[in-house]
């Protein structure tokens, strides 16, 4: 796919679009979206959201930008109205560093899809996939829902229990943890947890 400063659209208006979660890095997200995993920006996804979705980013933009403040960075605003009698409501983004350089990109009215859902950060924001957490340490992409590391699944991860047994209670990643062993797996049973290969001196990682 060649690097570009405008998403890339595919050329079947029929691809794929899947459900998911987004975020951006640990500080914005993660947020439920769909898009269409081959539409990226310079690599990164162009997601659309629910009008509720909307709200509750808006918000967190207008969070952050008060508290790191508004230079290099954008704001998003859910503005309800409504005409004839009928509710409605537009999406508003601000690009504050763009302020007083160039009118026309200080601020975009975002209008819905055929599915009423809005391409908030597509083509400028760094959206990527968020992920879950396997017991077994792998790191899987939210749509993603079988592990790739062994037979659990997103939504048959175990609830995790305290353990004084010593172990490490911190999620690792996948090959820190014994699959296999009888010892590892009652562990896990019990607790929730896999056991590390440094939890048991005597056992080695299968090669």
């Amino acid at each position: 796919m060649p690097d570009t400063n405008q998403p890339q659209r595919p050329d079947d208006p029929k691809a794929r679009m899947i459900e998911t979660r987004v975020c951006i890095d640990d500080t914005f997200g993660p947020y439920d979206a769909k898009l269409d995993p081959t539409n990226r920006w310079k690599g990164w996804l162009c997601p659309f959201f629910t009008l509720g979705t909307v709200r509750k980013l808006a918000a967190r933009t207008q969070e952050m930008a008060s508290e790191y403040g508004y230079d290099n960075r954008d704001t998003v605003h859910v503005i309800d109205g409504g005409t004839d009698g009928e509710s409605g409501a537009i999406v508003l983004l601000i690009s504050w560093q763009h302020l007083d350089q160039d009118a026309e990109s200080d601020a975009s009215i975002i209008q819905p899809n055929d599915e009423g859902r809005y391409g908030i950060g597509g083509g400028q924001w760094t959206w990527h996939f968020a992920s879950w957490w396997c017991a077994c340490g792998s790191d899987m992409p939210w749509h993603v829902t079988d592990c790739e590391g062994c037979d659990l699944s997103r939504d048959t991860q175990p609830e995790k229990k305290p353990c004084d047994c010593g172990c490490d209670p911190q999620q690792g990643v996948f090959g820190e943890y014994d699959l296999k062993s009888a010892v590892s797996q009652a562990h896990f049973l019990r607790t929730g947890r896999f056991l590390r290969w440094s939890e048991q001196p005597d056992a080695q990682p299968s090669l």
